[in-house]
């Protein structure tokens, strides 16, 4: 692999039988550039998931990220332009993470400088950006371990609201990637409702947990039980 050789994104779905499909094209995700880092968050909490890519550039410095937003249908849309995230760093920027910095319910964004020594512009800024919001509603969840790990990491939550079922998994990486760790809560965006119909917690242990009417727009924690 060429340091500076450009290479298609690439996006597999998970067909749910053990295989998968190449959906880049379809998803319009076929930008050529040379991507350190991928990190997924639902930034406008509309209920799906959004893509933040890297781009460490070429010879002639870093490129400016790309933020896909979701359009609900199987494709997405780089807004980078639109929201203030088309940077003109000539650094080389190699990852990035979400997290919500002021507890606001929106998404953060962290961008890290460096991908590794001796390479051309490799020292500069780490920037973050703060996510200015909307009026959609969001529910950050903290989970507290008892037999599974304090920490609940192996879980997975799925949230009934409205007529979605989100997923969420807690992996410990929190929104980050490569190099990288985003926050710690499992952040969903719950677009206009505003009350969730029942939660669902998978604790590593094997429990399941149900919990139901939990009002939007806060951090709650959830501990294990039997």
């Amino acid at each position: 692999m060429k340091i500076f050789e450009p290479y298609a994104n690439i996006l597999y779905r998970n067909n749910g039988d053990g295989t998968f499909t190449d959906v880049t094209r379809d998803a319009d995700l076929k930008h050529m550039g040379n991507h350190y880092s991928a990190v997924w968050g639902d930034y406008d909490n509309d209920g799906w998931l959004d893509l933040y890519a890297v781009d460490s550039g070429d010879i002639s410095g870093g490129k400016a990220g790309l933020l896909y937003h979701n359009n609900a249908d199987g494709t997405f849309t780089n807004v980078a332009p639109d929201v203030g995230l088309e940077h003109e760093a000539q650094e080389r920027y190699g990852t990035a993470a979400w997290g919500d910095l002021d507890n606001d319910g929106f998404l953060d964004l962290i961008i890290k400088n460096g991908i590794r020594d001796q390479i051309p512009l490799e020292e500069g800024s780490l920037s973050v950006y703060k996510n200015n919001g909307n009026q959609n509603h969001w529910l950050q969840i903290k989970l507290v371990g008892e037999k599974s790990n304090r920490l609940g990491i192996g879980a997975s939550i799925t949230v009934n609201v409205g007529n979605q079922k989100l997923y969420g998994h807690l992996t410990g990486a929190g929104g980050g990637d490569y190099m990288s760790q985003g926050y710690a809560p499992v952040h969903f965006g719950l677009g206009e409702n505003t009350q969730t119909d029942s939660i669902t917690i998978t604790w590593p242990s094997g429990i399941k947990q149900n919990i139901a009417d939990i009002t939007v727009d806060q951090l709650i924690a959830i501990h294990e039980t039997s």
